[in-house]
């Protein structure tokens, strides 16, 4: 029988390098069908892992050039697999949270808590990320919304 933490592990490193294939067959695989996820920079809650690949397709219909880079899996207590990683790409797609693509490129550090079941399937997933660097960094905020200044007042934007 196969450890436990090396399945869970596993499956969290297949569905991320299915991720950047766009193999959504495969990363469908990995996935139990309780799987329930909640981002909390964009409050996404999905259901089914049916709802959740649409999240994760969406992100690569937003920003084609998308990747995953610079993964680290650090096996926990209790099927957690903490997932650390660097999402990179260019707004060129989809309007992206009511904004329109402006070509704007960006990259964020994301940390993906993932719970694996007995079977090795992941069955949760709790994303952590700075959205507003994000969004600052695609050109769709100023600048300074997170440079620690004061906040831009609203009027003041063209």
């Amino acid at each position: 029988m196969e450890n436990p933490v090396f399945a869970s592990v596993e499956a969290v490193e297949r569905f991320m390098e299915s991720f950047n294939k766009r193999d959504w067959v495969e990363a469908a695989r990995q996935f139990s069908v309780t799987y329930t996820s909640h981002d909390q920079a964009v409050q996404s809650k999905t259901g089914t892992p049916e709802e959740f690949l649409r999240f994760a397709r969406g992100w690569t219909e937003k920003m084609p050039d998308g990747m995953c880079s610079d993964v680290e899996y650090t096996p926990a207590d209790d099927g957690i697999v903490i997932t650390r990683f660097t999402w990179s790409g260019t707004h060129s797609g989809e309007p992206f949270l009511g904004y329109q693509a402006n070509g704007g490129h960006a990259s964020a550090r994301i940390c993906i808590l993932f719970t694996c079941d007995s079977d090795g399937l992941i069955c949760r997933g709790e994303a952590f990320w700075d959205l507003l660097h994000y969004m600052a960094e695609l050109g769709h905020l100023p600048a300074d919304v997170t440079s620690g200044g004061s906040p831009a007042v609203a009027s003041d934007r063209k």
